[in-house]
C-alpha cells in the first residue's frame, strides 16, 4: 500500500507520484 503522509512517501516503492498513488494506479 501507499503512504498516504510522511517522510517516506516520496520513495515508497509502492507508489508513484511521490504520495498518495498506488503503482498500480500509474498513468
Amino acid at each position: 500500500s501507499c503512504l498516504s503522509s510522511g517522510a517516506l512517501c516520496g520513495i515508497d516503492s509502492n507508489c508513484c507520484n511521490g504520495c498518495n498513488v498506488p503503482r498500480n494506479q500509474c498513468y
